[in-house]
C-alpha cells in the first residue's frame, strides 16, 4: 500500500487507527530487550509499539512510508515524555542501516508479496551480531 494510502487513513482522524497502546505481542516479547538497546521499529506507523519501547528505556528509531503517521507519533512521544527518531522512507528502496541495530521490531508490515524477501532480510541485516528480530505478520488461510 502507498505511502498517500497510509497519510489518507492517519489523516481522517485525529485519534490513532490502532490505538496508542503497543501490540499485545509486543508486550509478551519484552524480556528479549535491555534496557538502552537501540532498536528499529519498522513500519512503525502513528506510532503506538516505538513510543512504548522508548518508554521502556530503549533508543528507538522509527521508520514508516507515512509522513502523518510519523507526525502523529512524534505527538504521542511527546506526550509520554520519550525520544524517539523517525524517518520516512519507502521499505522498499530505503537505503537500509546495516549491522546498527540491537533489535528490529516490526508488527504487522503491509508489503507485496515480491518485496516480503528483501525487507525482511534488509531488517535482519539491520541488527548487530546477536541482534533480535521480533516480527509479528499473517498470512490467510485458505479453507478447502
Amino acid at each position: 500500500m502507498s505511502a498517500a494510502f497510509w497519510d489518507d487513513r492517519y489523516a481522517a482522524s485525529p485519534r490513532h487507527l490502532y490505538g496508542v497502546e503497543p501490540s499485545a505481542f509486543l508486550t509478551r516479547q519484552r524480556h528479549r530487550l535491555d534496557r538502552r538497546q537501540s532498536v528499529l521499529a519498522v513500519a512503525d506507523g502513528e506510532g503506538r509499539n516505538g513510543v512504548w519501547l522508548a518508554g521502556q528505556g530503549l533508543k528507538v528509531h522509527a521508520v514508516d512510508g507515512s509522513a502523518v503517521g510519523l507526525q502523529k507519533a512524534m505527538r504521542l512521544a511527546l506526550d509520554r515524555g520519550v525520544n524517539l527518531r523517525t524517518t520516512c522512507a519507502d521499505l522498499t528502496d530505503w537505503a537500509w542501516p546495516e549491522g546498527v541495530y540491537d533489535a528490529a521490531v516490526c508488527i504487522f508490515l503491509h508489503l507485496r508479496p515480491e518485496h516480503r524477501r528483501d525487507v525482511h532480510r534488509a531488517m535482519a541485516r539491520a541488527l548487530r551480531p546477536g541482534g533480535v528480530l521480533i516480527l509479528e505478520a499473517f498470512h490467510p488461510l485458505m479453507w478447502i
